[in-house]
């Protein structure tokens, strides 16, 4: 692995918790190979910058990340190279839907939250260093993209290990270890707001529903729709998505 510690980032709901498990997975192989203790975790901003600040510089072994946003210390470690940085994104709007599922949130609630991932995302942009994964080409192959990530981290798989990667996260598996969760007993579940959580994977509960491409087309109404196409229209059009909403499509 080409460096100590990786952070898996990226929009929520975009397969940020897909590339936490590849890396966290990826990780355990090389502690394992060279004996050296592992960690993994999900963290807020502040809560990594102090372990960037107090734990990073004498990692003992491998570590693996989760965070939604991360700040000018992370940036620039990313930007030197010292962090590996793996980033999901996907079709904002189909993440605007996806958030008014997974947290109730409301619709405007969940276009402002999308938009401050779509903010993050250009800082990733810029700091190069970053590999971006595009939701949309992950989900059609997901071993492909095994490969990719971890091509990336400097870990050298054969095709077995591979498949083993992708069978321990793709969606299907995702969607048993959900559905797992709701029988659990408490004391092997970490408690966030209502939701059940594994703490090894970050999976919730109700983590996983359609996981479909263009979900916003048939969740979101028309009205909602031309709100967001204004909204993200910058975005879209510089992450190769088509703007067209069901409105324009019946006034032609």
């Amino acid at each position: 692995m080409s460096a100590p510690l990786i952070l898996a980032t990226g929009m929520m709901r975009s397969g940020s918790t897909w590339a936490f498990n590849v890396c966290r997975l990826a990780g355990q192989l090389v502690a394992q190979h060279l004996n050296q203790p592992f960690a993994s975790a999900y963290l807020l901003d502040k809560e990594l910058d102090e372990f960037l600040a107090k734990q990073f510089p004498t990692l003992p072994g491998p570590a693996v990340i989760k965070a939604h946003f991360v700040g000018h210390a992370a940036l620039n470690l990313i930007a030197a190279g010292r962090v590996k940085c793996v980033s999901t994104y996907r079709d904002p709007r189909d993440c605007v839907a996806s958030l008014m599922t997974f947290t109730n949130d409301p619709f405007q609630r969940a276009m402002r939250r999308t938009t401050g991932f779509l903010e993050e995302l250009t800082l990733y942009q810029q700091s190069r260093n970053t590999l971006l994964i595009r939701y949309e080409d992950m989900i059609r192959d997901t071993a492909a993209h095994v490969r990719m990530v971890t091509d990336y981290l400097g870990v050298q798989l054969d095709d077995a290990g591979i498949r083993w990667i992708d069978g321990q996260t793709n969606i299907d598996r995702a969607r048993e270890v959900s559905a797992e969760l709701k029988t659990r007993p408490d004391d092997a579940v970490v408690r966030q707001e209502s939701h059940r959580v594994d703490p090894a994977t970050n999976l919730h509960d109700n983590h996983i529903h359609s996981g479909k491409v263009g979900r916003w087309r048939d969740e979101l109404t028309p009205e909602q729709q031309e709100t967001l196409a204004k909204q993200f229209r910058p975005w879209l059009i510089s992450l190769g998505y088509e703007t067209e909403t069901s409105l324009e499509q019946a006034s032609t």
